[in-house]
């Protein structure tokens, strides 16, 4: 991509006359990039680093656990039995430098083709470029980044890339111990740690950022990590942040405070107040009010289904009426028809099943009843209005209820009964 701006020209030109990467920093990479091998075979360890072969000297179970030393180039190995000759190796890796004033980020990708018997075969290639301005401006530039199910792909030459592309968001395997920064980045709280999170975002974050700057510099790690991934939450909540801060207060999960927070708002509290925002045991008031703004949703949703469901009484009334004031029992159970909406949800409730929600009373060809014993609902009888037969008797959580035979028996005793409301037609309220 050409370049489009004063800065994107500037950082172009000055990319083609940045230091190569030196011998010292080529040489740390690859030694600590890589696992550094050897092959055992009957005859003998081979270090895939240099190329030699020397006698196991050690028994073998002792070199496979803790390694040994090649005899000619000094590299720490470990070993592992095998009949491969050959291995290949490839990584990641970053340099932070600075040049002309800016915050450089250089990541190159590290290879290496192994060989038993021969020397190891390097290769790097510089494949990224972050350039930061000390007022936390940022241009990439980089090579062609083409992914596939197969391979990751770099190729074309060091252009203008787009600089919000996740494909250049890349967090190196290993970083160069050697940093250069500019003076503005450790002005605003850099002491060398980047708290696993990727240079070229900590060296944007703390140069554009005034908030991030003073989370840094208080040591709210777990805020400064939040606010590098997600500025506007931090902003949203930024009054709340300084009194932590103001009264020492450590947020040690940041995520789980932000919650909690949200809970606060929602009940209206003060955020403002360092009584809310600093809890003494923040995962308790955490989950008090979590649990409470469940049980009021819960409520919520409740109110809601039934005012919906109440709005097909009439069609309710329409499809069940002739049915109503059904009543049959024995000397043990008593069985009746359920006559309301609320009457169904109810008995949703009371027996732990979808009766009333999953809207039964809808069902054009079937009738709902429910049995009673000893003044307890025992048992919830779906009744088919074209065979006239039980299609389910479900007790207490869709169990098997008690009385469960007797409860059918006396269903299909009464059914005449439904029958006959059925055929007339007509609302009913006489018991039988």
């Amino acid at each position: 991509m050409r370049p489009k701006t004063k800065l994107q020209e500037q950082v172009l030109g000055f990319s083609g006359i940045l230091p190569p990467i030196t011998l010292k920093q080529l040489e740390w990479g690859h030694k600590h990039c890589f696992d550094h091998k050897g092959y055992r075979t009957k005859k003998g360890i081979t270090c895939l680093d240099c190329g030699h072969k020397f006698e196991d000297i050690k028994p073998s179970l002792l070199a496979t656990i803790d390694g040994c030393v090649c005899q000619n180039c000094g590299t720490k190995l470990v070993v592992t039995d095998t009949r491969k000759l050959k291995d290949r190796q490839g990584a990641y890796y970053g340099i932070i430098t600075s040049f002309k004033g800016f915050q450089v980020f250089r990541i190159f990708i590290l290879q290496a083709a192994y060989k038993a018997g021969t020397p190891v075969c390097r290769k790097d290639d510089e494949i990224i470029q972050h350039w930061i301005s000390p007022d936390g401006k940022h241009e990439v530039i980089a090579k062609l980044r083409n992914i596939n199910w197969y391979a990751e792909n770099w190729g074309g030459s060091m252009e203008i890339r787009d600089r919000n592309s996740d494909s250049y968001d890349i967090n190196p395997y290993k970083i160069y111990p050697g940093r250069r920064v500019i003076p503005e980045v450790k002005r605003n709280g850099f002491t060398g740690n980047f708290y696993n999170i990727s240079p070229q975002k900590f060296f944007k974050a703390v140069l554009s950022n005034n908030q991030a700057e003073t989370l840094l510099k208080a040591f709210e790690i777990s805020l400064f990590k939040e606010c590098v991934r997600d500025p506007k939450r931090i902003d949203k909540y930024w009054a709340s942040i300084k009194i932590c801060i103001r009264n020492n207060y450590p947020v040690k999960d940041a995520s789980i405070y932000f919650d909690y927070l949200g809970f606060l708002e929602y009940f209206e509290k003060d955020l403002r107040n360092a009584k809310y925002v600093c809890p003494a045991n923040l995962m308790k008031e955490h989950d008090r009010l979590s649990n409470k703004k469940f049980k009021i949703e819960r409520k919520k949703r409740e109110e809601e289904k039934l005012k919906k469901a109440l709005e097909n009484e009439k069609k309710f009334n329409e499809l069940k009426g002739r049915f109503f004031g059904i009543v049959f029992s024995d000397e043990v159970v008593s069985v009746k028809v359920l006559e309301s909406i609320r009457e169904y949800i109810q008995e949703g409730k009371l027996m732990h099943h979808c009766v009333g929600h999953s809207e039964y009373y809808l069902k054009p060809d079937t009738l709902v009843m429910t049995a009673i014993a000893d003044s307890k609902h025992v048992a919830t009888i779906e009744f088919s209005l074209k065979t006239f037969k039980i299609i389910q008797c479900r007790g207490v959580a869709n169990q098997k209820p008690k009385f469960h035979d007797r409860i059918i028996d006396l269903v299909n005793r009464n059914a005449g009964l439904i029958r006959n409301r059925m055929k007339s037609g007509k609302n009913s309220n006489k018991a039988a």
